[in-house]
């Protein structure tokens, strides 16, 4: 399966070597190597589903979570601290996302 998953900031930690159950949402890739250690050599392409203006769209914004994240074989939800629910669905060779914003407000 791809190896869809967050991308997440916790000074202290590294980010690439796996899950975390803590820190703050830097975006949603499909490119994750679990226990090498170290960032994919020319970085990972990911989204990272933003509600409202986007003043500094390359700056390293993040995001905080909401609650816990929850997860099975082939799915991952989450929820973001600005009400963005998010889910990544993973197959063979192709990966889904879908994100839901909260009603009334604008995405960025």
């Amino acid at each position: 399966m791809v190896k869809l998953g967050p991308d997440l900031l916790n000074p202290g930690t590294d980010a690439y070597s796996g899950y975390l159950p803590t820190g703050a949402f830097s975006g949603f890739s499909m490119m994750h190597e679990q226990g090498t250690g170290g960032a994919p050599k020319y970085g990972t392409v990911a989204q990272l589903p933003l509600v409202g203006d986007v003043r500094d769209p390359l700056s390293n914004k993040t995001v905080a979570r909401a609650g816990t994240d929850q997860a099975e074989v082939g799915h991952y939800r989450a929820h973001t601290a600005d009400g963005v629910t998010v889910e990544l669905a993973a197959t063979a060779h192709a990966g889904m996302y879908r994100y839901t914003f909260p009603a009334g407000n604008t995405r960025g």
